[in-house]
């Protein structure tokens, strides 16, 4: 079951700026799922749906150790964003998914708006 989140808005994400995003993944129970054979991309687009490509089409690395536990779960998904990559994004409400992308096995994880912010330094 996918949950929605917010990525960015409050000061959090803004044009021009390097940045990392970490997905923590629990089922419905809240139990952490271990993400080890997982292959996982996030991706940003400007609406759901669109026919067009997405701005941003990143490939995760999932790193930290898996526990059960959740206080101790340190395995996380990680994507980078760079500097040029954000530099290509206008101050604006985009959406972001998180996708499973195994063969047989394609599912979303998380999904809700990506809210980029403009400061006057870029």
């Amino acid at each position: 079951m996918a949950t929605e989140v917010t990525i960015g808005g409050n000061g959090t994400l803004f044009v021009g700026e390097d940045k990392t995003l970490r997905l923590e993944l629990l089922d419905p129970a809240g139990v952490p799922v271990n993400m080890a054979t997982f292959t996982i991309k996030m991706i940003v687009r400007i609406k759901e749906p669109s026919p067009d490509p997405p701005i941003l089409d990143k490939t995760a690395t999932v790193s930290g150790t898996y526990s059960a536990v959740r206080a101790t779960n340190a395995q996380r998904a990680v994507v980078t964003l760079t500097d040029t990559e954000m530099d290509a994004l206008s101050g604006r409400t985009y959406r972001h998914s998180w996708k499973r992308t195994n063969t047989d096995n394609e599912t979303i994880l998380s999904f809700g708006p990506f809210i980029v912010e403009e400061a006057t330094a870029k």
